[in-house]
């Protein structure tokens, strides 16, 4: 059973500060019963902050649609960044210098969320360079984290490329980590087909490169191949 109560931080369709409750019951085939990503990570769970489009009314999940989870740190990122993007003709138009020219401007952005959204539209049309992979590899804390799942998610093999290339030649400890944290996400909530085996190469290539120093931190220890 999931139960609990959601407040919006920013909406179109809710005042800032209201809160809401939801409240739904998840069958379950107690033979096959195992622990999954869903039930350690839901932030109907767990708790957490989510952006999701309303498509429905109720208490059940209907009400929240396809939500995507959203560091707590990025929180108050969210309502600017919705009204930056909300259409913004860098994220609907396609093919143009000048749209192209505006996300790459988007990539600089003092908003996480809106450089994550910049690189994503890039990535998906096949326009980011191996420099731009090394300079979001650099960023610090979640976001290069994001971006490594975003990149072994991707079907641009040459994004690909240009991370392993990255994390082959890095010593940066904290860069390593980060890249590690994103792999690891990646390989429980996989998409697509060669996700899994992505994420299992980079995890043993960044294990090697840290060696025993990996276990003096627990997450490193507890995702990397030991």
């Amino acid at each position: 059973m999931k139960q609990g109560t959601w407040t919006a931080i920013s909406s179109t369709n809710h005042g800032s500060g209201a809160v809401h409750s939801y409240n739904w019951m998840e069958t379950v085939d107690e033979e096959k019963r195992s622990i999954s990503p869903e039930d350690i990570y839901s932030p109907f769970s767990s708790g957490g902050v989510i952006v999701f489009l309303q498509t429905g009314h109720g208490m059940g999940p209907q009400q929240f649609g396809d939500p995507h989870l959203i560091f707590d740190e990025w929180a108050e990122s969210i309502g600017p960044a919705l009204a930056l993007l909300e259409g913004n003709p860098a994220f609907a138009d396609e093919g143009t210098e000048s749209r192209e020219s505006e996300l790459r401007k988007l990539l600089r952005h003092t908003n996480p969320i809106v450089r994550i959204a910049a690189f994503r539209t890039l990535s998906d049309e096949s326009l980011v360079s191996a420099e731009v992979v090394q300079e979001e590899l650099t960023r610090e804390g979640h976001e290069s984290s994001v971006v490594s799942y975003l990149i072994i998610s991707s079907r641009d093999a040459g994004l690909w490329a240009a991370m392993r290339s990255v994390v082959s030649k890095t010593t940066d400890p904290s860069m390593l980590r980060s890249i590690a944290l994103g792999a690891y996400a990646a390989a429980l909530f996989k998409s697509q087909g060669n996700m899994e085996q992505r994420a299992d190469e980079l995890l043993k290539m960044i294990a090697i490169k840290l060696g025993p120093a990996a276990l003096s931190d627990g997450y490193l220890a507890a995702i990397l191949p030991q």
